[in-house]
């Protein structure tokens, strides 16, 4: 192999380490069913882990979290929980609509 191939090939790696370790917590993070968990549980995941995947149907979920980014607002998030059917876990973040939000 010849030292252009393998310099292609050092940084083709060192690119798929960079992305691999970037999405690897994304990939990684369990699968969190609402209605498997008391709302204390769902509220103390969020407010310790940040945006968290709630799932609350077989393919509907959310991200939930306690801040949102710029250019956004925080709109109350609640699922039912399994034991209370309007548990308030944290909030989503929808696009700001240019007010004081």
């Amino acid at each position: 192999m010849d030292s252009t191939r393998l310099c292609t090939a050092a940084g083709m790696g060192a690119a798929i380490g960079l992305f691999l370790g970037w999405a690897s917590p994304a990939l990684a993070q369990a699968r969190v069913e609402a209605v498997s968990r008391t709302c204390a549980e769902l509220q103390q995941l969020v407010a310790r882990s940040g945006p968290v995947v709630i799932y609350t149907g077989p393919f509907l979920y959310d991200i939930y979290g306690t801040t949102c980014g710029l250019r956004q607002r925080a709109v109350p998030g609640y699922v039912t929980a399994r034991d209370n059917p309007q548990c308030l876990v944290g909030y989503t973040c929808a696009p700001s609509t240019g007010g004081n939000d």
